[in-house]
């Protein structure tokens, strides 16, 4: 992996492994935290807490189970250097800039995350520069290296950033799950909603909850 998709702050990356633990039936699993930075999540109001305990709850579940829920856990949030210019740049020209306090993931998940590395589990963090965490990165090829064949997306917004990650993981022919209570929208309950409809529409993800995959994963255990 280049070095500029190398982690930052808490995020480790260990060797790749060769074994196929938890997941549906042995499949490998992501978690992918997505733009949960400081400032953007600062203009967060809808579901707020509830959407960074759900975020927390899943992470730290790959530390305190037997079989761990996830086998990847990646932070994917703007993170744009000088000079870069992407599609959000014109749009949001003061967001996520590169090395600044706001644009670092939030304390809360880094605390989670951390938990990770006593386990095989990869930890990393991979920049995004666009509404999708696909588009002009790495991320497709990451996952391939690593086995993953489920996808499950957390962060915000539903009706932007969710989505666009949702639609394309769906056509590089992962399978994609939403975890509705582990993300929201700056639009607040309506942007949310409408997010999640468009999801349905094009089908290009399930919308599951949080519940639901550790419940899951506690079969799979037994």
């Amino acid at each position: 992996i280049p070095r500029e998709f190398m982690p930052h702050g808490s995020f480790t990356m260990p060797p790749t492994s060769s074994s196929r633990r938890g997941g549906r039936r042995g499949r490998r699993r992501a978690l992918l935290i997505i733009d949960m930075s400081v400032e953007q999540v600062g203009n967060l109001t809808y579901n707020k807490r509830r959407v960074i305990s759900t975020i927390a709850s899943l992470a730290s579940s790959s530390s305190t189970t037997t079989t761990t829920a996830f086998d990847m856990i990646i932070d994917s949030h703007l993170w744009i250097g000088p000079g870069d210019v992407t599609s959000l740049t014109k749009l949001y020209p003061d967001v996520g800039r590169m090395d600044t306090p706001g644009a670092r993931l939030i304390p809360e998940l880094e605390q989670a995350t951390t938990a990770c590395r006593s386990r095989d589990v990869t930890s990393t963090f991979v920049p995004k520069y666009n509404y999708s965490s696909f588009v002009d990165t790495p991320l497709a090829d990451l996952l391939r290296h690593h086995g993953i064949e489920d996808v499950y997306l957390t962060g915000i917004n539903t009706d932007y950033c969710i989505f666009a990650t949702a639609l394309d993981a769906f056509y590089a022919r992962f399978n994609v799950m939403v975890v509705e209570d582990g993300v929201s929208s700056v639009g607040g309950r309506i942007g949310h909603e409408q997010g999640l409809d468009m999801i349905r529409k094009f089908g290009c993800a399930d919308i599951v909850t949080a519940r639901e995959v550790l419940d899951e994963l506690l079969l799979v255990e037994k």
